[in-house]
C-alpha cells in the first residue's frame, strides 16, 4: 500500500515504513537484503526514521497511549524517553555518529516552557556510546 524511505547512512542501508494489509511496519534496506522492524509492543505500527554509520536505528512504536521512541542495536530494540519523562509519548526522529538523538514528545502541560527545554535537551545527550541519558525502558528483542 505504500513504502516510505526516512533516512540512509554513509553504507546506503535505509530505512522507512511500509504499510499492507496487516499494518505499518519499519524496515532495513542493506546490502539488498529486506529486513522487517516490528516493535513486538506495537499494536499501531512501528516506523524506522534514522541510522547512523554504525548501524544503530531510531524510530517510534505506536500502541494505545501514542507514540513511544525505540533504539535498535543490532536487532535488540529499547524503548527510550526523553529525559525524566518515561510515560510521556514522543518518538526518535534521527541519530548520529556520536549516537546522539534527536526527536520529538508530547508534554502533557505544554504551557510549562521549562519542561519543554528539558525535554529538548536531555534527549539529545549521552553519558555513553551505548548509554542514553534518560529514562530507558524494557529492554526487548524484536
Amino acid at each position: 500500500m505504500g513504502t516510505f524511505a526516512y533516512g540512509i547512512n554513509n553504507a546506503g542501508q535505509i530505512v522507512g515504513s511500509y504499510v499492507d494489509a496487516t499494518g505499518t511496519h519499519g524496515f532495513l534496506f542493506s546490502d539488498g537484503t529486506f529486513t522487517t522492524i516490528d516493535d513486538p509492543l506495537a499494536t499501531q505500527g512501528t516506523f524506522a526514521l534514522g541510522i547512523n554509520n554504525a548501524g544503530e536505528i531510531v524510530g517510534l512504536y505506536v500502541d494505545a497511549a501514542g507514540d513511544h521512541g525505540f533504539l535498535d542495536i543490532g536487532g535488540t530494540l529499547t524503548t527510550i524517553y526523553p529525559l525524566g519523562t518515561q510515560g510521556v509519548t514522543g518518538g526518535a526522529t534521527g541519530i548520529n555518529d556520536s549516537g546522539e538523538i534527536v526527536g520529538f514528545a508530547t508534554i502533557p502541560e505544554p504551557s510549562t516552557l521549562a519542561m519543554n527545554l528539558a525535554v529538548l535537551l536531555g534527549m539529545g545527550r549521552r553519558m555513553g556510546r551505548k548509554r542514553l541519558t534518560g529514562s530507558i525502558g524494557k529492554v526487548h528483542s524484536s
